[in-house]
């Protein structure tokens, strides 16, 4: 069976999260400790919306927030997201959002394509989940960042065409740096805290 979803890591009202693009969601969701997160003003209402997930569970939104900003390269896609108790994922674009945008997922590659009326579609690399790729959100890696026990990188990049397959080496930055990249990986996280 293939996967109806992507994974990413993307600017969500301000914050970073971890986003999952659901093709097999009817709406969009976030978490509430995002939502206390988020930076500027939003205007948030209140709902009454039963979410039955695909292991039978009933969630419950009580709250919607509206025209929520998603950064996605240089362009920005705002989106209406049901503040609901999520188990693993702190943002679910779900068809609601996915649909207004003529939302492409290529899951097996990691491409998710958007387009809006009247603009260039814009093209986002997330990561393709397989058994052998393990996800954490952004508040428990902040929370291992804080033991200690993390080292977190993120390569982006912006403008010019990168080739599906790209190696770190082939980029610029990525040529640069991949001899200390490959080191603290092999490394290990040093140990945090006073000394």
């Amino acid at each position: 069976m293939r996967n109806k979803y992507c994974l990413g890591t993307l600017c969500v009202g301000g914050v970073y999260v971890h986003v999952l693009f659901d093709s097999g969601a009817t709406h969009s969701f976030v978490i509430p400790e995002v939502v206390s997160s988020f930076k500027g003003i939003f205007t948030r209402v209140k709902v009454r919306v039963s979410i039955r997930t695909p292991r039978n569970h009933n969630l419950h939104a009580v709250s919607c927030v509206l025209g929520i900003p998603i950064h996605v390269g240089s362009m920005v896609y705002p989106a209406d997201l049901l503040v609901v108790p999520l188990g693993q994922h702190e943002v679910i674009l779900g068809m609601d959002c996915l649909s207004r945008y003529y939302t492409q997922l290529n899951c097996g590659r990691g491409r998710i394509t958007l387009e809006e009326k009247g603009q260039p579609s814009t093209k986002y690399y997330g990561i393709c989940p397989s058994s052998g790729v393990s996800l954490v959100s952004a508040l428990r890696v902040k929370k291992d960042l804080i033991k200690g026990e993390v080292y977190l990188v993120t390569l982006t990049t912006l403008g010019g065409d990168l080739k599906e397959g790209t190696q770190l080496e082939e980029i610029p930055v990525g040529e640069k740096y991949s001899g200390i990249i490959s080191s603290s990986l092999q490394a290990g996280p040093r140990p945090s805290g006073p000394r």
